[in-house]
């Protein structure tokens, strides 16, 4: 892991929750235009949107959260990814895992929040340190997202710090503009 990595790591961790999710959704928000299928795009931002709804009053239940990922239809972001590979366009696979990622850390933040000593399987595997990973498959796609991911969490850092006294709620709109 090199510096950057370590650093990102240690920034990402001494943030509040709504920051440490928020992170997530702002780069895989950067990401969603790589998803090829109309079908797939649409999924996929909606359950950007509902990980949104979270941070702002986390009135969208764990569960719903995790069964946008994983469940019996063909609603899941898992089951709409497979239908949007491309094995000529590695960004296309890139993008669809940022957005799991996403997703995926925000069910577990949920699950975290609430208490829960029982995860689904898959989100076993989250925590802090999959920022890692997920920032690998941004800079897969484009090496530039580096900056993105620099200058976020500098913001993140200096605004929603855990040892920040104010309590301040995340501004979707703000971030973006970071």
């Amino acid at each position: 892991m090199n510096f950057i990595y370590f650093k990102l790591m240690i920034d990402l961790k001494e943030i509040n929750t709504d920051a440490q999710v928020a992170f997530f959704l702002v780069l895989s928000e950067k990401v969603l235009t790589f998803i090829k299928r109309e079908e797939g795009y649409k999924k996929a931002k909606e359950a950007l949107e509902k990980c949104w709804e979270w941070i702002y009053d986390k009135s969208f239940p764990k569960d719903d959260l995790y069964e946008l990922l994983e469940n019996d239809e063909e609603t899941a972001l898992i089951f709409q990814m497979q239908f949007d590979e491309d094995e000529e366009n590695m960004n296309v696979e890139n993008a669809w895992n940022c957005i799991i990622y996403a997703v995926a850390f925000t069910a577990w933040k949920a699950f975290k929040i609430e208490g829960e000593t029982y995860l689904p399987a898959p989100l076993e595997m989250i925590d802090c340190d999959t920022a890692g990973e997920f920032i690998n498959h941004l800079q897969a796609i484009d090496d530039s997202f580096t900056h993105s991911v620099n200058k976020l969490t500098q913001y993140l850092y200096r605004e929603y710090s855990n040892f920040n006294k104010e309590d301040k709620a995340i501004n979707k709109t703000e971030l973006c503009l970071s």
